[in-house]
């Protein structure tokens, strides 16, 4: 003798089991993931509304372009905060040249004049370096 499950439902209101057998217990049959639901809709949709127009194309649905175009937004983002992190290193290092340019001025430190000419040469070849390099690659032609 084979038992039956117990449940809450009234026979026959199942709708994700087949139905009982002897010799099995019963199968629940796999849930429809929404989204895949929801994109077999769209698809269907667009479908419909291209049949209905005869003078429309069917939508073409490329995952790699899609793929490239998402890899492209997440560059662009990821050169922007780089750009503007090193914007601001560059802004708190010409400030910190020109302090110690007033401070050698006003005599409060003391260095030769080639100590001087060499450090603010250095951070001024420095400073158009970086800014060159980040515009370069910012705006590479690919």
């Amino acid at each position: 003798m084979v038992e039956k499950p117990v449940s809450s439902e009234a026979p026959g209101d199942s709708k994700n089991v087949l139905p009982e057998s002897k010799s099995q217990p019963p199968l629940e049959l796999p849930a429809v993931d929404s989204e895949k639901r929801a994109d077999k809709e769209k698809v269907h949709k667009a479908l419909k509304k291209a049949k209905r127009d005869s003078s429309s194309e069917i939508p073409a649905f490329d995952p790699v372009k899609d793929a490239t175009v998402a890899d492209m937004r997440a560059d662009t983002e990821l050169k922007k905060l780089y750009a503007r992190r090193f914007i601001w290193i560059l802004v708190g290092q010409l400030l910190a040249m020109n302090a110690i340019f007033v401070a050698v001025g006003l005599e409060n430190l003391k260095y030769s004049d080639f100590v001087i000419n060499l450090f603010m040469g250095g951070t001024l070849a420095e400073v158009l370096g970086v800014v060159l390099v980040i515009t370069k690659y910012l705006f590479s032609r690919k």
